[in-house]
Order: structure tokens, then sequence, then C-alpha cells
């Protein structure tokens, strides 16, 4: 699996030092990228890893919506199981809410953060838990 690195403003410094240390799993797109209108040489999956509240809500708008605008129906290469399972027998979705919610239901809670961190062996650090 290889994973292409993006962003509006690039630190390609970064994303090289990033392929070097993954022996190349981990690529990057030099140019200049909208989450909203991705171009067109970028395909496959893509997530946005905790950043879309840097968005104001009409740009976080558009980035769903482009999203949406590939998928299953249109997505490539077309697939007739990817149809079914997807809107004959919703298997996909509820997977994916399914995960969703158990992640977040064991997600740690502060207390528990608190006590691993407790247990680091490192001396001169403070954790915040918050």
């Amino acid at each position: 699996m290889e994973v292409c690195l993006t962003d509006k403003y690039p630190n390609v410094a970064a994303f090289q030092n990033a392929r070097r240390k993954t022996g190349g799993q981990i690529t990057f797109y030099s140019g200049f990228v909208d989450a909203a209108a991705l171009p067109h040489e970028l395909s496959g999956f893509r997530t946005i890893f905790t950043s879309l509240h840097h968005f104001t809500p009409d740009e976080a708008l558009a980035i769903l919506q482009h999203a949406a605008d590939l998928t299953a129906p249109f997505a490539r290469p077309f697939r007739i199981s990817r149809i079914f399972w997807t809107y004959f027998i919703p298997v996909i979705p509820f997977v994916l809410v399914f995960d969703g919610v158990i992640s977040c239901l064991r997600a740690y809670s502060k207390k528990e953060l608190s006590l691993l961190a407790a247990q680091v062996k490192a001396e001169n650090w403070l954790w915040q838990v918050g």
C-alpha cells in the first residue's frame, strides 16, 4: 500500500524525509492541493487527519461535497459488488459506522491516559492530558 501526502502549502522537505524514512512507502504530491477540488491525477482513497476544524464551514462543506461526488457509483475501477454492498445491502456504510462508534467507545479516558503517562520512564517530561 502506498500513502501519498498532500497539502495546500506542502512542506516538501518534511515529505521527502517521510519518504526516505519509510523506504518509499510514503510518497508526496509537491503541488498545491485544494481539498475541495483535488487534482485529477490524484486518485484513490483520501482522508483528512485531525484537520477539518481548520476549514470554515463553507470550505468543510465543499470538501465533503467533493468527496460525495466521487461515491460508489462513480468510483473507479467500477465494480458491481461495490454498488451491491453499498446500496442494496448497505454493509459497507454499516461497517464504517459501527467501526467509528466502537473506536470512540474504546478511546482512552483522561484518567486512563494520565495513568499510562505516569508509567512512562522519562526524565524531565511533563504530560498534560486534556
